[in-house]
Formats: C-alpha cells, structure tokens, sequence
C-alpha cells in the first residue's frame, strides 16, 4: 500500500479533477491512500464519493501589487504573474507545501498544473510523476520552453530578453526559497522540472503545445471520457442543430442571439451561472441541458460545437469529427483553440466583443471544410482514445512497482 498525494496548483475548472478521478477510483480500490491537495474543495466533493479520499486546500498565492505580463507565453512569465519572483511570496508557498508532505507522508507526488509540489518533492527526495494535458507538463529543457512555437514568429528581441529575464528571477527566487526555508535549492529549469520520474500526457501530440519541444521525458497515452452524460436535446424544428458547453462570458446572451438569427437550434450546457432569463428558452431556440451531455451521441445531428477551447472537450469533439466555434476565455483556452484554427476544424470568436459572431455563425454553418477538416482529424487522431486510462493505469501500475519493488494492486 502506498500514501500518493495528488497536486492541484494553478488554472480553474473541473476538468483536472475530472481527469484524476477514476485514476484515484482505481488507486482505493487497489489499497492505496490518496490525498487531493487541490484548489476546488467544493468540486472535489461533488465528484469524489466521501470517505474514499482525504482532500486539503491547495496553497494559494495572492497576486497584489505587482506588474503582470500581459501575454505570457511561457511558464516562467506565468509564474511571475503569480508572483513567484517575490523571494518571501515563494518561501510561504514552499513553506506550506513543505508542512502538507510532512503531514502526508507520500511515497508518490502525482502533479497536475503547478510548480512548487514538484520543487519540495525534488528537494524531500519523493517520487513524482506529472499527469495532464500537454500545456499542463511543460518539457524538462535547460529554459523555459514557448507555450506553442507558432509564437516565436510573433517575438521580437525585446520579447525575447523579457522571457529570458523573468526565468532567471522566478529560478533565483525560488532557489533562494528553498534555502530559506531549508531544503535543497534547484538551480535551473531543468533541475526543477525533473524531479518527474514520468510524464504521462492525457493528449493527443496534434493538441500538445509542445509537441516539437519535448526531449524523451512523455509518453503520450490520449485522452478519455469516463464521466457520462446524456443524448442532447434540442427544441424547434431549426435544420440546424449544435451542442455549446460554454462558462459564462460577458458575450453570451448576445451569441444566443446570433445562433437564432441564423436559424440555428442549440443544445447548452453552462458550466456556471449565467443567469439566463427564463425568456431566453421562449425565445430562442436554446435548449438548457439537465446536466451533461455524452459528445460521442452527437455525430450524427450536430453541425457544430462551441465550446470555450477547454482541452478535453476540443480533444473529444474533434475526435468525433465536430467542427468548433469557440469563445476562449483564459490563454490555455486560447492556445488550444489556434490549434483546431491550424488544423482548419473551426473558428474563434471574442468572447467579449459581440460584434463579431453574426459572421462567425454564418460562416462555420454553411462552410462544409470545417466538418471536411474535422473528419479528417478524427480519421488521423481517434484512435487515440481507445483503451488511453487502461494504458495510464498501467504506467502507473508499473511504475509503483519498480518504486515498491512489487506490483501494487
């Protein structure tokens, strides 16, 4: 039996906790015990039954204050952003990270986003393996690497002494950390990153950020969808049918407006409240789905998605050979989405800037390259989710056994 502490650090939604939640199914199953250290206690409960995992909040730093990058475009300017080029900002976060290993005890560290559990695993001497999407596991280089290599194109000198300047503070400053607060310093990149026995890439390589920049430090095992959900249903009697899984955005009720002038019969699910009024249904042929909806059930009536260009949902419409309209909110969303713009399987919209739908609707209803384009993406990439939690349970199976010098289920 082995103590396996799960680290949830940076992003938002439910979607790391979705990914990790039959893993550690099978883990307690197997006689394990698993500790969630995660930013959504509240999610947490709502997908972990009570009593199969201990759950603790994850050490949250406080932005104040401080200059933010606008546009980071790699992990270390992220990590200025959240301030871990403030030395005391780092030795608190380290410090608490510190006490919650203390506390736990953990044969394994398993990583979801985040940089400090993996700093104090390395230094402690626990075993850690990262788990997530390609933007989640940057590669282990001697800097850090660009989100996506498209943007290189787009980086003038000063840019680029900027991304050079914010990793040597954010190494410095944690480096110094880690003195402080008494545990082992990483001296760069490259030594803080590798703490990671394994990477173990919930992805496909077409929707990987770094999939021109990884040494042999991944393993890329696909992705899957063990969380269910129902057929969709649409109102009206429109010709065209689509499925949108949207937060709320400032734009919202203005693209359910577009989606009816263009005739256009949506079934949605809202990640959130949006506080709808109830005459958006009477109006509109908006159809409010009562929870989640099963993607694979929407090939044969769905022209097209939306969707905020989450991962998982990108992954599993394209699969499905679903073009996508999608309306990014954070810059993960972003990236995900140029990807499916790369790929010619659909197309962005502000998400905050309503004059721009009415195009964008038109466009992706009556332009049939964009479902040509997704076929043939699901044609080259479906396969990839065939059998991918068997393949990460078995990683980590085997893994656990070099570590324990036995098989652990």
């Amino acid at each position: 039996m082995a103590r396996i502490l799960y680290s949830w650090e940076w992003g938002a939604g439910t979607g790391h906790l979705r990914l990790f939640a039959p893993i550690a199914e099978h883990l307690v199953n197997s006689g394990h015990e698993v500790t969630l250290v995660t930013r959504d206690l509240n999610g947490t409960s709502a997908l972990f039954p009570p009593h199969t995992v201990r759950c603790l909040p994850a050490p949250i730093q406080m932005p104040a204050g401080h200059r933010s990058i606008p546009n980071p475009v790699t992990l270390a300017q992220l990590a200025w952003n959240l301030v871990f080029h403030n030395e005391d900002q780092s030795a608190d976060s380290i410090r608490s990270w510190r006490d919650i290993f203390r506390l736990v005890e953990p044969d394994l560290l398993i990583a979801d986003f985040g940089l400090m559990s993996l700093a104090v695993a390395k230094s402690l001497g626990v075993p850690s393996v990262r788990i997530g999407n390609g933007y989640l596991c940057p590669p282990s280089g001697d800097s850090p690497a660009l989100f996506d290599l498209f943007l290189e194109e787009q980086l003038d000198k000063e840019a680029l002494d900027d991304i050079e300047k914010a990793s040597r503070c954010i190494i410095s400053a944690i480096g110094k950390a880690l003195c402080k607060v008494g545990l082992k310093r990483q001296p760069s990149w490259r030594d803080l990153l590798l703490p990671v026995e394994r990477t173990v890439l919930i992805t496909i390589p077409a929707l990987d950020p770094y999939q021109n920049q990884r040494e042999n430090d991944a393993t890329y095992l696909g992705f899957w969808d063990r969380c269910g959900g129902r057929d969709a249903v649409w109102s009206g009697t429109a010709e065209i049918k689509a499925f949108a899984y949207l937060k709320p955005f400032a734009g919202l009720k203005s693209l359910l407006t577009e989606l009816t002038s263009c005739n256009v019969a949506t079934a949605l699910v809202i990640d959130g409240d949006a506080n709808l009024e109830p005459s958006i249904q009477t109006t509109h042929p908006i159809q409010l789905q009562d929870g989640m909806v099963d993607i694979s059930t929407l090939t044969k009536e769905c022209r097209f998605a939306i969707c905020n260009g989450n991962h998982g949902t990108v992954c599993r419409l394209l699969t499905a050979g679903i073009p996508i309209l999608s309306a990014p909110l954070f810059l993960e969303h972003r990236i995900t989405s140029a990807a499916v713009h790369r790929y010619g399987c659909g197309l962005s919209i502000r998400p905050n800037t309503p004059g721009n739908y009415y195009a964008a609707v038109s466009r992706i209803c009556s332009d049939e390259k964009y479902r040509a384009n997704a076929n043939q993406f699901a044609s080259e990439n479906r396969h990839y989710g065939e059998g991918a939690y068997e393949r990460a349970i078995a990683q980590l199976e085997t893994f656990l056994g070099h570590q324990s010098g036995d098989a652990f289920h």
